[in-house]
């Protein structure tokens, strides 16, 4: 099974692409992986309606690891092994055997392993699109799949994301585990030039690699997704709906933005609220901090 990686910093649209993404023919989205064992406990539902161990996709995965570790325990072994600081180790190890890699690293890939195989038999899908995000993620999904990881690195305005970041967007969300946290903006403009510096260090090493502006993709959302579809190998978008909407595939969505389990047929225009909501300085503030990074990958 082929595993399509949406990477990229908070904020910056990967659950609209990965439902996106879901929509070419045998491709399945299934949110974010990582946070797999963080969401189950909690009895969060899944994009399709269902609970997370009374659906069909999650609970043959969530019975298969019955009688082995709790989910709390994964949690924790996820927390362990998916940290910035252990990033240089995780993609060193592909060049060294599975027999020297540290325990808890070949733990955490077995797991990946068994998810993916599990949905690959209860679904049939030849591709699952994994919107975890972060470098260290993709470097562990790297170690897990190998060549059949793809990556899509996703790319968001800098002073939209921190703008988004800095305030409460869904206070009372009752899908999610917890309120989005309130980041300072200096934090949420540091935090963007080093998470999509190191996505696209990661994603090099990876098979293949497409870089994507949110801002492009808003702007000619159709045929954005038609090179995309020929840069990973899914083929041309199923172009569902009319005019300036796009049609979404339901999946299987546990983790991720609250707009997961939003209408199929979606209008795909720029969130732009920063440009109010954000002040001269404060804007010019995040621009600069951000400039030689998203200069680098291309803006």
């Amino acid at each position: 099974m082929k595993v399509v990686y949406v990477a990229g910093s908070m904020r910056s649209g990967t659950t609209l692409m990965a439902g996106l993404l879901g929509s070419y023919a045998g491709a399945l989205t299934v949110g974010e992986i990582n946070n797999l064992w963080f969401v189950a406990p909690t009895g969060q539902k899944c994009s399709c309606g269902e609970a997370s161990d009374e659906c069909d996709v999650w609970g043959p995965v969530l019975a298969h690891f019955e009688g082995g570790r709790t989910p709390v325990e994964y949690h924790k072994l996820r927390k362990q092994v998916e940290r910035q600081r252990r990033l240089r180790e995780l993609v060193s190890l592909r060049h060294r055997r599975e027999s020297e890699w540290p325990t808890d690293v070949s733990e955490y890939v077995a797991m990946l392993r068994d998810v993916v195989a599990s949905i690959e038999k209860t679904t049939g899908a030849s591709t699952i699109v994994d919107s975890s995000k972060t470098a260290p993620g993709l470097a562990l999904m790297r170690l897990a799949v190998g060549d059949q990881i793809s990556v899509l690195h996703l790319l968001r305005d800098p002073r939209g994301v921190a703008y988004s970041e800095h305030r409460h967007v869904h206070a009372t969300d009752e899908l999610t585990s917890r309120p989005p946290l309130v980041r300072p903006l200096f934090r949420s403009a540091m935090d963007w030039d080093t998470g999509n510096l190191e996505c696209w260090l990661v994603g090099r090493v990876c098979a293949v690699y497409h870089r994507v502006w949110y801002e492009d993709l808003c702007s000619d959302p159709r045929g954005v997704l038609n090179s995309v579809g020929e840069a990973l190998g899914l083929g041309s978008y199923p172009l569902g709906g009319t005019g300036d909407e796009l049609v979404l595939s339901a999946g299987h969505v546990l983790s991720g933005n609250p707009s997961r389990v939003g209408p199929q047929s979606r209008r795909i225009t720029a969130d732009d609220a920063w440009r109010q909501g954000l002040s001269p300085p404060e804007a010019l503030a995040v621009a600069l901090l951000t400039w030689p990074v998203k200069r680098a990958l291309g803006r």
